[in-house]
């Protein structure tokens, strides 16, 4: 920090370094993160994803990530952000090791549960800072200590995007409140009854879901045999 408080730098950025390295991660923890998604699904499913999907995913989860990651930078130099990364990394690795533990207590394991989800996305978005800055710092070029610790942050970054997505999945099948109603369309176009469902997500080619009826299986449904879909107002 500067001495008004400013966020201080304290590095010459290439700005189009800067923005390269900005875009080709975003790019890649936005696929990887689908992937992860999709680990936990089934990854044959992944290749029903196509380009509008990937895009979705990047504005969704790559460009926020990408935002804190920049905020990152500016207070790079302030030791408490990163002593603060250091306990988020230690909460990630505690809740994974007795995660199972708390499953006898749903308060917990609740907390634990979105406690994991933060703390990956920050923990993400720190690894992507210090990848962005070395990048654009041109100390990608130098030999030194930076350069030695950079590719395990390269490879915790892939790993914990993966995990995020994955966790994400979990979070997105764990309701049992089937609240949409969707009619499908019969082999001859005539309409079917009204089947309560949970979607767990929505794709350009259609819907992963879980229907009632059949609660232990997930269902993707083209969207051209999609006749309505319906849930009930909340006032």
């Amino acid at each position: 920090m500067s001495e008004d408080g400013t966020p201080a730098l304290g590095i010459v950025f290439n700005t189009a370094k800067l923005i390269s390295a900005a875009g080709s991660i975003a790019f890649a923890i936005g696929m990887l993160y689908d992937y992860g998604y999709f680990v936990g699904l089934d990854r044959t499913f992944f290749a029903l994803l196509n380009y509008q999907d990937h895009v979705t995913a990047l504005i969704f989860f790559a460009a926020p990530c990408l935002c804190l990651a920049l905020i990152f930078v500016m207070y790079w130099s302030n030791r408490w952000l990163h002593i603060a990364a250091g306990g988020f990394g230690a909460a990630i690795v505690s809740i994974l090791t007795v995660g199972t533990g708390l499953a006898g207590s749903p308060s917990l394991s609740w907390i634990a549960f979105h406690l994991l989800s933060a703390a990956l996305f920050i923990v993400i978005a720190y690894l992507t800072a210090a990848i962005v800055r070395w990048v654009a710092s041109g100390e990608v070029e130098k030999p030194g200590m930076a350069q030695v610790l950079i590719y395990p942050a390269i490879f915790a970054l892939l790993v914990l995007v993966i995990l995020l997505g994955n966790h994400n999945y979990h979070a997105d099948i764990a309701s049992s409140q089937f609240t949409v109603e969707i009619t499908l369309a019969q082999d001859n176009k005539t309409e079917n009854r009204p089947q309560p469902a949970h979607i767990v997500r929505l794709t350009d080619g259609g819907i992963f879901m879980v229907l009632q009826n059949a609660p232990d299986r997930i269902v993707f449904v083209k969207k051209d045999t999609i006749m309505m879909l319906s849930k009930k107002v909340t006032r």
